[in-house]
């Protein structure tokens, strides 16, 4: 049947009919990496081909949810190679565009023009898909035919955009997970901005593409509005009990079977995964990898993840190791109220032969600046503060650049301003819940230790005082660098 037919004219019939071919076809035009292929990457490319050809159709649908962890090739595929592919079936067709930054939204549209300006696909389709040589910006390009492309963030504006199609990948940045202002922003995008932007509203779609982050993040808010009433396409990067039943559509139950039970056995291994799970903590990795992120309703902190042990079995444990204590403080002083915060204080030393940080005291302070400078050095005395090694760090606030001040003009104490907090007390403690859950926090037995798990164990659902939440955090933190180096090196979004 193509036997006089040339090389180039069946590739371009089967690319354009055929989404997937064209996936694999023009992968070299967007990516640097060899291609790896899974069967997951097959199973999208026919759904989102049945999104399109209903939209041809003129029918109206149900807008589209795409949950996959970080590293399955979602954004090359969903919003850059589809994006194009529309384009190829209808040049007229109207795209918006956002992810959680203006410039990771630029980016990844970026990719779209490389695939449209590379020579392939000049080639086969440059007859037909071309961009106005006046209107090619990162920001917003437009085709001759009169389809175009806008890019925005979930943070920006879209105010007189309308499109056919709209996409939407990864609406909040995994770091800002727990933040409630960034959720906001997010979730207001998803469900009211993108509403007014459709060409049609029945027949445009949206479609959705990221990780889930949180119990409260973009994908919870926009399954609320639609009350549930989705095309959704559920991928958690392993198939257990508690996952199974997430899994959508369920023919994909088949390939996870036939696959060990793995998403992509190839890139995502059981090691690779444990990987994961080790830098990320229960928390995040719940909801980055398995699409199912644990409630926040309970104590983050569960009372199993804490050590306690004898002053003996602590000697015993680092008799080869020089222990040298290092003390964080957090600062609070002024009116003297009954519910005022407390200034606290925290001893504690990181065992690298054990991977455990060993707390022996904390206590909590009601001073007022002069009897809290006592106080502080009576802690840290008591607790055996070597003058040479140990170090004093202070949450940099109001209180505590006094304090630091103070110290330093007054006493021989080596005291440090302590890294600036980043996000709130909920989304810092969720970042080191990876050291945390393992039980790598042991308490050397003291009168303090019931008060320090019921503090900690109960945020942030209690009243009760949170200020060795904040000192942990702090410690945590600070040790993380030396921990895990590879950790930053890791992309997670």
């Amino acid at each position: 049947m193509y036997d006089n037919l040339t090389e180039d004219i069946l590739l371009r019939n089967v690319c354009h009919h055929n989404f997937y071919y064209f996936f694999l076809e023009f992968w070299e035009t967007v990516s640097t990496s060899d291609y790896v292929d899974n069967w997951h990457i097959k199973l999208i490319a026919e759904e989102l081909q049945v999104v399109y050809e209903t939209w041809e159709s003129g029918e109206g649908q149900l807008d589209m949810l795409n949950e996959l962890c970080p590293g399955t090739s979602k954004t090359t595929e969903i919003s850059q190679l589809f994006a194009v592919w529309l384009f190829i079936r209808n040049p007229k067709i109207r795209i918006l565009f956002a992810s959680y930054a203006l410039r990771v939204s630029e980016k990844i549209s970026d990719k779209t023009r490389d695939c449209i300006k590379s020579a392939k696909f000049k080639r086969l389709f440059g007859n037909k898909v071309k961009i106005r040589r006046d209107v090619d910006g990162k920001g917003y390009y437009q085709l001759t035919a009169g389809g175009d492309r806008f890019t925005t963030s979930t943070d920006g504006s879209a105010t007189g955009i309308h499109a056919d199609f709209i996409f939407i990948d990864d609406g909040i940045n995994a770091q800002e997970a727990f933040s409630e202002p960034a959720q906001e922003a997010a979730g207001l995008f998803v469900t009211d901005t993108v509403t007014t932007r459709k060409t049609d509203k029945k027949r445009t779609v949206s479609i959705y593409t990221g990780q889930r982050t949180s119990s409260n993040d973009p994908q919870a808010k926009l399954r609320e509005a639609k009350k549930g009433k989705l095309n959704i396409i559920c991928l958690p990067a392993e198939l257990t009990p508690e996952t199974r039943s997430l899994v959508s559509p369920q023919r994909a139950i088949a390939y996870y079977e036939a696959n060990d039970n793995l998403l992509d056995k190839n890139r995502l291994d059981r090691e690779v995964l444990a990987e994961y799970a080790a830098l990320l903590g229960p928390y995040s990795y719940a909801a980055q990898f398995l699409q199912n992120p644990l409630s926040e309703d309970g104590g983050i902190v569960k009372r199993d993840m804490i050590q306690t042990c004898q002053w003996s079995q602590f000697n015993a444990l680092t008799k080869d190791e020089k222990v040298v204590w290092e003390f964080d403080c957090d600062t609070a002083y002024g009116l003297k109220k009954k519910d005022s915060d407390p200034s606290a204080l925290m001893a504690s030393y990181y065992s690298k032969s054990n991977n455990t940080l060993f707390i022996r005291d904390a206590r909590e302070f009601n001073d007022e600046f002069d009897q809290l400078l006592e106080s502080i050095q009576e802690f840290i005395t008591t607790n055996e503060y070597n003058q040479h090694l140990s170090t004093l760090w202070i949450e940099p606030k109001a209180n505590g650049i006094n304090v630091v001040q103070s110290l330093k003009k007054n006493t021989n104490i080596n005291v440090q301003k302590a890294a600036t907090p980043q996000g709130d007390k909920r989304h810092r403690l969720i970042s080191v819940m990876w050291f945390i859950a393992p039980g790598r926090v042991c308490l050397i037995d003291g009168s303090w230790n019931q008060k320090w798990i019921n503090s900690v164990c109960a945020f942030p659902n209690s009243s009760v005082h949170d200020e060795f939440v904040d000192l942990l955090t702090q410690k945590i933190a600070r040790m993380e660098e030396l921990l895990v180096p590879a950790k930053k090196k890791m992309r997670f979004i």
